[in-house]
């Protein structure tokens, strides 16, 4: 029973640490295109930490937004979130 416990304890904190990047990367997006309102995330991939403490994350992120002649276009970037500050930075393209 201590064991299931610690495992939904660090599962949640993961469940956490993924909200908290997929929040400063769609702030990002919005903060950065042209159309935020048409902003629509699509979907997250899984989180690949880098770094020797492992405190930033690499994320591929698809989403949707309208550009200047206002056609809807999808896009997929690897995002780079630091997870200590919530810093994230677009940092290529998949």
């Amino acid at each position: 029973m201590r064991k299931l416990m610690l495992l939904l304890l660090l599962a949640g904190g993961c469940a956490s640490h993924n909200h908290k990047a997929q929040s400063a990367i769609s702030a990002y997006v919005q903060k950065t295109t042209e159309n935020p309102d048409s902003y629509v995330a699509i979907s997250f991939g899984e989180p690949h930490a880098i770094g020797s403490k492992a405190d930033t994350v690499l994320i591929n992120h698809v989403y949707q937004v309208k550009n200047k002649a206002g056609a809807s276009v999808i896009y997929s970037h690897v995002f780079k979130v630091d997870s200590t500050s919530g810093y994230a930075l677009k940092v290529g393209a998949r």
